[in-house]
């Protein structure tokens, strides 16, 4: 029954994160080369982790429900812009599905509306008035900017065969993991906890985001692109250094190691080469033990969640779906 009632709830909140976006960007029409793509962003099929685990902490804490949806709906934008940029950076062509909006219109187009993405998550978080709307902003502010150092690190990892499993982490708390560790912190500044429940809600958001990256990473290799939504392969053959990857390596005696490495430099990128690549991978054991590492990071942040006080089964229960996602 607690399931059930978790479920309904998080569903709710998805939806209500929805119809906030559809409603910000009703009014604005012109110039069309603006707002068509940027609506055609928020319009995409997300999954919302970002705002609705803010929402369920301002749950947890008994905070302001009207400023919390706000705050959330402004990460939620700010995450679709870096997700529009990212695209452009990676040459990705499907997200969620669709066309990438590079790829639907054109790179200055995907540019723009990224631009324009970021603007209007300053604009909705400006408005909400509550007493630790600077705090916010702060910490808005810092996300954006190690966000941005996490995307160069992931960049400059691509011409370096040698990054090691922490060099990983780093980068992934910058780029994945301070983003939803920053909806847990916010969802927390609006109830108005203590400077303990903060980096308590923090910690659980950057165990949090670093099992959804390394899971991210892992159904790269295990899943398709039907039921990801986007484009496989482009991670490695872009040599991205993931989880996966960088554990392979390790794993790997001199021989299997140098047969992975000749095809992801292979400039070829085919299905055929990807699905050779991946059954070479699998065969070091990584999936497994990736699969544990995901595991290990999800129980920490459940243990941080059952130090505090009150119901916190909807946050547990949206943090094992994260778990047992597929895509």
């Amino acid at each position: 029954m607690k399931s059930m009632e978790a479920n309904k709830r998080i569903a709710s909140y998805r939806d209500q994160v929805n119809s906030r976006l559809r409603e910000l960007m009703e009014n604005d029409v012109q110039p069309e080369s603006l707002y068509v793509p940027m609506r055609y962003v928020l319009e995409g099929d997300g999954k919302r982790v970002r705002p609705i685990l803010l929402l369920l902490v301002n749950e947890l804490f008994h905070g302001n429900k009207t400023h919390a949806m706000d705050v959330a709906v402004s990460l939620e934008i700010l995450h679709n812009f870096t997700l529009v940029h990212d695209d452009i950076m990676d040459q990705d062509h499907q997200r969620r599905g669709r066309p990438t909006v590079h790829t639907k219109w054109d790179v200055g187009t995907g540019i723009l509306s990224g631009d324009g993405l970021l603007a209007l998550a300053y604009k909705v978080l400006t408005e909400v008035n509550t007493p630790a709307i600077l705090r916010i902003l702060r910490l808005f502010t810092q996300g954006i900017l190690e966000i941005c150092e996490g995307q160069a690190f992931d960049k400059e990892f691509e011409s370096r065969a040698d990054v090691e499993i922490d060099e990983y982490l780093i980068m992934i708390e910058k780029k994945t993991a301070r983003l939803i560790a920053m909806a847990c912190q916010m969802g927390g500044l609006v109830s108005g906890v203590s400077e303990e429940r903060l980096s308590q809600l923090n910690q659980f958001g950057l165990d949090l985001g670093q099992a959804f990256q390394i899971q991210d990473d892992l159904l790269e290799m295990t899943s398709t692109m039907e039921v990801m939504g986007k484009s496989l392969g482009s991670d490695l053959f872009a040599r991205k250094k993931t989880y996966v990857l960088i554990k392979a390596r390790q794993m790997a005696d001199q021989s299997l190691r140098n047969q992975i490495d000749d095809l992801v430099e292979n400039n070829s990128h085919s299905e055929e080469d990807f699905e050779h690549v991946k059954r070479l991978i699998a065969e070091t054991g990584v999936i497994e033990a990736t699969q544990k590492t995901v595991k290990e990071r999800i129980d920490s942040a459940l243990a941080i969640l059952d130090q505090f006080e009150g119901n916190v089964s909807h946050l547990k229960q949206f943090t094992l779906q994260l778990l047992q996602r597929k895509s």
